[in-house]
Order: structure tokens, then sequence, then C-alpha cells
């Protein structure tokens, strides 16, 4: 068995869409997580203290 790891964020409104191409692509599993986002996050890699 060859497995592989995707990681894609989009609109909830696009599973479907989704769904239906990675089938026609054969895959077979597919787990689905709700996130939320809000913008950027400003000096992320900034380090405090």
């Amino acid at each position: 068995m060859d497995a592989r790891l995707i990681i894609a964020n989009f609109p909830s409104d696009k599973l479907q869409v989704v769904e239906k191409k990675l089938e026609g692509l054969g895959v077979e599993r597919l787990n689905v997580t709700k996130v939320k986002g809000f913008g950027e996050y400003h000096n992320f890699l900034h380090q405090t203290g």
C-alpha cells in the first residue's frame, strides 16, 4: 500500500467539489476537520522575553 499525506485548507462550500475530484483520482479515505483563522499573525517568529 502506498500512503500519502496531503493537507489543504479551503472554504467549506468547496468540500463536495474537492471530494468528487479526489474520488475521481482514486482516493478511498478522507479526514475532514473544521478550522478557523482570522488574518495574519504579526511578528509570528519574533521571540519575546
